[in-house]
């Protein structure tokens, strides 16, 4: 799973259909809604922490990921207050 190239992991899941939910679940839980974690994102790539969130939620849209709505709605509010502090 390559995190910082959006074609690649939602690529392998559009072709293959191949991508379980669990692992869009962990990168969920371990990137974004783990607070030590994010932080550590926050502080050394905002940008990039803001682009996995966006990820997951385009890729929650396409049908890729079935997400459950709470960890869905915790990755958007994570995204727009990432998004608030780079502007």
């Amino acid at each position: 799973l390559q995190i910082d190239d959006g074609k690649a992991w939602g690529g392998f899941a559009a072709t293959t259909g191949g991508v379980a939910d669990w692992v869009f679940d962990s990168v969920a839980d371990t990137l974004m809604l783990d607070p030590d974690m994010l932080q550590r994102l926050r502080e050394n790539n905002a940008y990039a922490a803001g682009r996995i969130g966006e990820l997951l939620i385009e890729s929650n849209s396409r049908g890729y990921w079935q997400a459950s709505s709470e960890r869905l709605q915790q990755v958007r509010d994570i995204v727009m207050h990432l998004e608030s502090g780079l502007e």
